[in-house]
C-alpha cells in the first residue's frame, strides 16, 4: 500500500525527529553505562531491547505504526494539552529533565527542527520529576 505524499512526509518527519532524540539519549546512556543493553545492566538482570519489545507486544502496548494512546497534560500556563487534539501532525514527545546532560544537548537541535517544520509538527516537552518552578527557572535561562 502506498501512502499519500502528505502522510509519507509526516511519517518521515516523525521518524527523523525520533532519531534525533533517540540518538542523543542512546549515546549518553551508553557512555554512562546506564544503557539497558550494557554489560552492567545485563548483570543486574535488565532485559535486552529485543526482550523489552517482546514484552510490550505481549502486554498489549501500542505497536509501531499504530496511533499512540491519548493522554492529557497541563502546560506551564495551566492549559490542557490533549494528544488527540494534535492528530494530523507529527508529534515529537520529548521526556526531559533540567539536570540531564543529553537533554540539554539535544534541545537546540529539537528547537531548530521544530522551527523548520512548525507547520507540520508539534513538540511536547514533558519534564520528568521536577516542579513547575524548576522548569520555569530553566526555561527563563534557556528559552526553548
Amino acid at each position: 500500500m502506498r501512502l499519500a505524499p502528505r502522510t509519507s512526509r509526516l511519517t518521515l518527519l516523525a521518524a527523523a525527529a525520533l532519531a534525533v532524540v533517540a540518538g542523543g539519549a542512546a549515546a549518553w546512556l551508553a557512555a554512562s553505562g546506564r544503557a539497558p543493553w550494557s554489560t552492567r545492566a545485563r548483570d543486574a538482570g535488565v532485559a535486552s531491547p529485543g526482550a523489552i519489545v517482546s514484552e510490550a507486544s505481549a502486554t498489549g502496548l501500542p505497536e509501531a505504526g499504530q496511533p499512540a494512546p491519548d493522554f492529557v497534560l497541563t502546560d506551564l500556563q495551566g492549559r490542557t494539552v490533549r494528544l488527540a487534539d494534535l492528530r494530523g501532525k507529527a508529534v515529537l514527545i520529548n521526556f526531559w529533565a533540567t539536570w540531564c546532560p543529553p537533554c540539554r544537548e539535544e534541545m537546540p537541535r529539537i528547537e531548530a527542527f521544530y522551527t523548520r517544520y512548525r507547520e507540520q509538527m508539534e513538540v511536547l516537552g514533558v519534564a520528568v520529576g521536577e516542579s513547575p518552578e524548576q522548569v520555569r527557572a530553566f526555561l527563563a535561562q534557556h528559552p526553548y
